[in-house]
């Protein structure tokens, strides 16, 4: 979410502010055929900061849209997807 510096024991230590979520729902992810990996968000109690060293990739976490009439699932659903913006800011397309 965030970066920023702090101050440990008189040295300069960049951290981020991270949102964890829950693992992926199974069943979901099945039915999916393994192309939709949903996942629950579980708000600012969940927010953690870590060293900026310790990220090895970074996922972008879409809202699903809730889905239309009285299924069962919860609107705070989210689903994940890699590279959001650098593909398409690499687009050539023309508009007319």
């Amino acid at each position: 979410m965030f970066y920023f510096s702090i101050s440990v024991e008189q040295n300069r230590k960049w951290v981020a502010l991270i949102s964890l979520f829950d693992p992926v729902d199974p069943d979901l992810y099945k039915v999916s055929h393994g192309a939709l990996a949903v996942s629950k968000y579980r708000g600012d109690n969940n927010l953690v900061v870590v060293d900026i060293k310790s990220i090895r990739s970074s996922i972008s976490m879409v809202p699903l849209p809730p889905p239309e009439g009285p299924i069962g699932l919860d609107c705070d659903l989210f689903f994940s997807f890699e590279d959001l913006g650098y593909d398409v800011a690499e687009m050539d397309i023309d508009v007319d």
